[in-house]
């Protein structure tokens, strides 16, 4: 939940041992990873891709930051007792600002950078106010929204760290690629949080068994990913079957004036929190990396490992590209070449997934290959590497992506490949 708690240069030669004919894909845009665009046709500038940071100056900023504790924020003792147990005493930035707008009762739109925290700022006041509920006999039934499957089991592995059981909240989870029967069984019980990606949620809503006339609190987590990933027909009709008379809490890294008018619409007294943005950079070393031609990067990507893992350290490495064949293709190579690697995208069982985020999670493979729909899903700690083999279709996208290193105070690096 982030809540605060009290290799070197690379020469880009020649790899042998790999197969040079095989084919990565190929042409421009999303399928190619060519020169990158965004979504409006734009050229991403390479400058972005670059930053070296300043270690010991950060360090310092890092120590002056005080955002009092959670016992400061009017907790329920439940609440403070399960903080405390897990050492958690200051809450972050987004955390201190956020949990009293949310306790309020309040409307919210807080837009933080990625590892700030979010999730906790969202969780532990909606945690407080159904512990306060069930103290007068009342059920408060929140319902959390996620684009991707990655990120609502992130969101329910953190939920499940509180002691459910002892404080008696009921939570179903229902997302795509897993048995929809377990997911009917569950939501026929009482549940406090019912954490979902938009389209399981309106399949189970179109079937008669997710009740959405009981909600009291909706969440949206990522919310410009979500509408950008083409959710928004889902999020209408989930809105529309939602008492008028409830909380909305929008949370996301970026915020995309493309999404004020949703925002506008479904929520226009909300209250809003910006900090910085955005901020992933402050603790990534960021180098692109020029090659002239498609096959050249596969040798800046065996170099990149090369240098990388020279160290005694056993490092996490997370690359990312722009479809799922080229995912596939990719993670065959490293294979071929010695590597212990596993991919994840869209198309893939949730049960693969699971299992290919748990090996990389556990340090059982050396690297991951990823598409840009689990970016926001990934929460591993300690990867030491990001690595942009296909160049992000937007900067929101790159900083995603990068956000999935240097996090909680850590440092990390990020490397882009981008074809002249």
């Amino acid at each position: 939940m982030n809540y605060s708690q009290n290799r070197g240069g690379s020469s880009f030669g020649g790899r042998s041992g790999y197969n040079r004919n095989r084919s990565f894909g190929g042409g421009s845009g999303r399928g190619g990873g060519g020169r990158g665009r965004g979504r409006h046709g734009d050229t991403l500038d390479v400058s972005l891709y670059s930053q070296t940071i300043d270690k010991v100056a950060l360090s310092v900023i890092e120590e002056k930051k005080d955002f009092g504790t959670f016992a400061d924020l009017n907790l329920a003792p439940e609440i403070l007792e399960s903080l405390t147990a897990r050492g958690y005493l200051q809450p972050t930035e987004v955390q201190a600002k956020s949990i009293p707008i949310v306790l309020d009762g309040q409307d919210i739109v807080t837009v933080s950078h990625t590892g700030s925290g979010k999730t906790g700022a969202f969780l532990i006041p909606l945690l407080n106010q159904t512990i306060a509920h069930a103290k007068e006999g009342n059920i408060q039934v929140n319902l959390v929204v996620a684009p991707t499957r990655e990120l609502a089991l992130q969101i329910e592995k953190e939920l499940m760290t509180f002691d459910l059981r002892k404080l008696r909240i009921g939570v179903q989870t229902c997302i795509g690629g897993a048995p929809m029967g377990s997911q009917i069984r569950g939501l026929s019980r009482p549940n406090h949080f019912i954490i979902g990606t938009p389209g399981r949620l309106v399949d189970l809503f179109n079937r008669g068994v997710l009740q959405l006339e009981y909600v009291d609190v909706v969440v949206l987590d990522e919310m410009d990913k979500m509408l950008d990933m083409g959710f928004s027909d889902d999020i209408n009709l989930l809105f529309s079957k939602i008492p008028e008379k409830h909380q909305n809490l929008f949370f996301s890294a970026t915020l995309d004036k493309k999404v004020q008018p949703t925002i506008n619409r479904l929520s226009p007294n909300a209250t809003y929190i910006e900090l910085s943005q955005p901020k992933p950079s402050q603790f990534v070393h960021q180098e692109a990396i020029m090659v002239n031609r498609r096959d050249e990067k596969m040798d800046a990507l065996f170099n990149i490992l090369k240098s990388d893992n020279e160290t005694d350290l056993k490092n996490k490495t997370l690359v990312f590209v722009n479809t799922q064949i080229m995912a596939e293709q990719i993670a065959a190579v490293l294979g071929q070449n010695g590597y212990v690697t596993d991919f994840i995208h869209g198309g893939k069982t949730q049960k693969h997934r699971e299992i290919a985020l748990k090996k990389f999670r556990q340090t059982q493979i050396d690297v991951l290959v990823a598409t840009d729909v689990a970016a926001r899903g990934i929460d591993v700690s300690d990867i030491s590497f990001v690595v942009n083999f296909d160049e992000p279709m937007s900067y929101e996208d790159y900083i995603h992506r990068i956000g999935r290193t240097g996090r909680n105070g850590k440092f990390g690096k990020a490397y882009t490949l981008v074809s002249r």
